[in-house]
This record gives structure tokens, C-alpha cells and sequence, in this order.
């Protein structure tokens, strides 16, 4: 049975229907059998020239098939659009600031240096002290799991690309609890707790707050910049074990 904008199949051998609305390129395709309706979905035709070829959306599940095969599957979230906070009355100065270097290791991006400042004290962490680029990463987070430091925020320049997804991991081996706050696919703000979730940290990204690169942000403050750094200089896996000097 159909018309211009419905249809029903019936299946060989049972009493289950597909109960079918057209609309354009899409249809939406309800399963009923005995009466009641068991699922939903929506095919929506990539090219009218190929059936094979759709998206299916089922609930908050979308699956692209191409000529008849699933190329990828998503899944689709609806998350509470994130509010701004109010300005604080007060300045608060409880934060770190923290950068990572990395250099190219056979086409992968394997961090060798970190320094941190807490607005006091300066710290460094190089891989050459350390059994791996994993440990020293590993050091560096657990020198600010410290008491003194509960409830700060924690800045890295691109959290919320590389460092952010490479650091989560170390993270989460370290603490009691993680608790991201994604948007758009980036880590906006990721809590931290540990201690048997006494203490916390926060990390975040400082490039969401002033979105330029360091060394415009250095010009901007009257910092001195550092001079020419051989970047290339350390992307030959060999560095640490022939450089001398």
C-alpha cells in the first residue's frame, strides 16, 4: 500500500510492517509488528542516483553507508548550551601556567621539555632526566598534586588540541576522578581530583581566554622573547643520544 507520500511493506513470512513517510531525499521508517511500533529511523539518500549510499539515524545514532556499506558511525549528544560565569568581584591568583615542547619523532609528536610557574616558583622537567618522555610527564603533573595547590587552575597553551587529549590519559592514571567538559569537541575545562577526592585541580586552556599565540602575547606584555630556537634541531630521534655541548 502507497501513496505519494507513504507506504507500507509488508515482511515475507511475518506479520511486521514498515510503515513509511517521504519527504524529499529522506523517509522516516517506523517497524511495527502486532500493532505496536518496536523502532524508528530515518534514512536520509546521500545521492539520488545511488540508494546504496545514506544516512541512517536511529535515536541518537547516525550510521553513513556508502554503496550499501557503513562507512563510519557517530554518536549524537545533546548537551546543555554552557552559560558565561559572572565576573568575580575579587582578582583571584590561584592558577599555574604550563607548557610542553614536543619534537617529531618518525611523524609522531613525543614531548621532551615541560616547565610550569606558580606565579612564585619556576620548575622544569627534561626527558633526558627521566626513564621516558612518559615518566617526566608523569613527574611533571605530580609535582602540582599538592595540597597547597587544591582548587587552583592549571593553563596549558592548546589544551584543548594535542596537549589536552595527549595529557588525559596521563591524567587519568594519576587521579581519583576525571571530569571533562567537552564543547564542539574540545576540552573546555577538565576537573581533576585526587587524594580520595579531597584535593582538585582544573585544567584549562589559556589560548580560549586570549586567543594569539605566545609570542604575540609576549610582545603585547613587554616580555623579552627568547632568541632563534632550532625547532628541526630536535625532530632527529638520534638527538639525545649523539648531542654533546
Amino acid at each position: 500500500m502507497f501513496n505519494d507520500t507513504t507506504a507500507i511493506v509488508y515482511k515475507f513470512n511475518s506479520t511486521a510492517e514498515y510503515h513509511v513517510k517521504f519527504n524529499g531525499l529522506s523517509m522516516e521508517v517506523e517497524y511495527v509488528y502486532k500493532g505496536k511500533t518496536l523502532f524508528k529511523f530515518i534514512d536520509e539518500l546521500l545521492d539520488k542516483e545511488n540508494l546504496g549510499s545514506f544516512n541512517r539515524i536511529i535515536k541518537n545514532q547516525k550510521y553513513q553507508f556508502l554503496d550499501g556499506k557503513i562507512l563510519y558511525k557517530e554518536r549524537i549528544c545533546n548537551y546543555k548550551i554552557i552559560k558565561p560565569l559572572l565576573a568575580k568581584p575579587y582578582y583571584n591568583n590561584k592558577f599555574i601556567t604550563m607548557d610542553l615542547e614536543t619534537r617529531n619523532v618518525k611523524g609522531i609528536l613525543v614531548p621532551y621539555a615541560i616547565a610550569l610557574f606558580d606565579g612564585e616558583n619556576s620548575k622544569t622537567f627534561y626527558v633526558t632526566d627521566y626513564k621516558d618522555h612518559n615518566d617526566m610527564v608523569i613527574s611533571a603533573i605530580k609535582s602540582i598534586m599538592l595540597r597547597r595547590y587544591n582548587g587552583y587552575k592549571e593553563y596549558w597553551h592548546q589544551f584543548i588540541f594535542f596537549y589536552g587529549i595527549f595529557l588525559l590519559n596521563k591524567k587519568v592514571s594519576l587521579a581519583d576522578s576525571i571530569q571533562p567538559i567537552i564543547n564542539e569537541n574540545r576540552y573546555v575545562n577538565t576537573k581533576f581530583k585526587f587524594y580520595d577526592n579531597e584535593y582538585k585541580l582544573e585544567f584549562r586552556d589559556s589560548l580560549l581566554m586570549v586567543p594569539v599565540s605566545l609570542r604575540k602575547l609576549a610582545k603585547a606584555f613587554d616580555v623579552e622573547d627568547k632568541t632563534i630556537f632550532p625547532y628541526n634541531f630536535f625532530s632527529e630521534d638520534t638527538f639525545f643520544k649523539n648531542y654533546a655541548g
